[in-house]
């Protein structure tokens, strides 16, 4: 796992490779077309506060012609982050 994918990975499955690579694992990302919709929540909570997570894709995934920033894709920004925050807590965290 080099990129955690919210659709196909585990916690535990994160958990093993951050185990794994230890001071190795300079930051993940986690693809943005898979945030939509994908409940994950504690995909991400091993992940030591040091390790950066990205929300992005292959380049390959970019669109063609980028538009300008409107006020939809701040609020499709907006839930992505909130996704990978649920990501990130740990389920048996209060809220």
């Amino acid at each position: 796992m080099t990129d955690p994918s919210p659709r196909r990975d585990t916690a535990d499955r994160v958990a093993d490779t951050v185990v794994e690579l230890g001071p190795l694992l300079g930051y993940v990302r986690v693809p943005a077309r898979e945030l939509d919709g994908a409940g994950a929540p504690g995909l991400l909570a091993t992940l030591p506060p040091e390790v950066a997570v990205a929300i992005g894709s292959a380049a390959t995934d970019a669109p063609d012609e980028p538009g300008p920033v409107a006020d939809d894709h701040v609020s499709r920004v907006v839930a992505l982050r909130a996704a990978v925050d649920a990501m990130l807590r740990h389920p048996d965290a209060a809220p």
